[in-house]
């Protein structure tokens, strides 16, 4: 029942580890999109609408990933804990 307890913290920790960094993405290619695009736009030759498309995709994947691996688990946990 421990292990239990070790891994519902541990998955906690993931699940707002993981949250914050997908909140800093977010924040960071809202507020600095020109200069990201411009990085990314030299590095793999995208023109702006495909930047677009590929930061929306990445966003979604991480979320989805993240309520996949980190919160539902965590939730199951906390629900089977007494």
């Amino acid at each position: 029942m421990e292990t239990l307890q070790i891994l519902s913290t541990a998955l906690g920790w993931c699940c707002v580890i993981n949250i914050a960094m997908l909140l800093y993405a977010t924040v960071m290619l809202i507020n600095f999109r020109p200069w990201v695009q411009k990085i990314h736009r030299r590095w793999f030759e995208l023109d702006e609408r495909d930047l677009d498309r590929e930061y929306f995709r990445y966003l979604a994947m991480f979320k989805v990933l993240t309520l996949v691996f980190n919160i539902a688990p965590y939730i199951a946990l906390r629900l089977a804990l007494p």
